[in-house]
């Protein structure tokens, strides 16, 4: 499956999101059909694995389908986009314990993690207003998908257990960077950094189903 490895990247970042880019000032329908095809690329690698090696795989599968609904959907229906994420975490939960045993490393994570995001929330929550209890429930599956993830992923010392923890990772990374979207909405749209993570993240996570 070289082609899934090399391919999926490279039309996903060297086609599909710059043209989602230039398009998206110029004719939105264009370069809405290039965001569906970059989400196909990220798909791709995930559904080939879980056919083809480990149904397990199916529910990560799942969790991409969930994610890349929600990337969709925040940027008109916040709550309903930040339910998906959070729908999305769920699955991939599941899968990393279905994957790698429970340890003490996801507890402590799991702490950090979470101590991190309340602290986060709890500094901006003058801004934040009546999305705090939202956000903290969300903050919550996160710091879990990203903890179980990291923890998991870095035990197993292989390629796939590699690219689940980088993944993982980068999840988290999409939110802080799309952290200041959430204070200041008009921002969404301009803020590129964080949509290249989003879908590297996918990608990762993605692309770990293969080995």
């Amino acid at each position: 499956m070289p082609w899934l490895i090399i391919g999926c990247p490279l039309i996903c970042f060297g086609i599909c999101l710059p043209f989602h880019l230039y398009y998206e000032p110029r004719k939105p329908f264009l370069s809405r059909c290039f965001k569906v095809l970059a989400t196909v690329c990220t798909l791709l690698p995930a559904v080939t694995a879980a056919a083809k090696l480990d149904p397990v795989f199916w529910g990560g599968v799942l969790a991409l389908l969930l994610h890349s609904l929600a990337i969709f959907i925040l940027e008109y229906w916040f709550l309903a986009g930040m339910g998906l994420f959070v729908l999305g975490h769920i699955c991939f939960i599941i899968v990393f314990l279905q994957l790698f045993p429970f340890s003490l490393n996801h507890i402590i994570l799991l702490v950090l993690f979470s101590a991190c995001i309340g602290y986060f929330i709890w500094k901006h929550h003058l801004l934040l207003k009546k999305n705090i209890t939202p956000l903290l429930v969300y903050g919550f599956f996160l710091a879990a998908m990203s903890s179980f993830g990291i923890a998991g992923g870095s035990s197993a010392y292989s390629i796939q257990g590699i690219l689940l923890a980088l993944g993982a990772f980068s999840v988290s990374l999409y939110n802080i960077l799309f952290f200041p979207s959430i204070i200041h909405p008009q921002a969404m749209k301009k803020n590129h950094l964080a949509l290249f993570v989003y879908y590297a993240a996918q990608l990762l996570l993605s692309l770990s189903c293969l080995f």
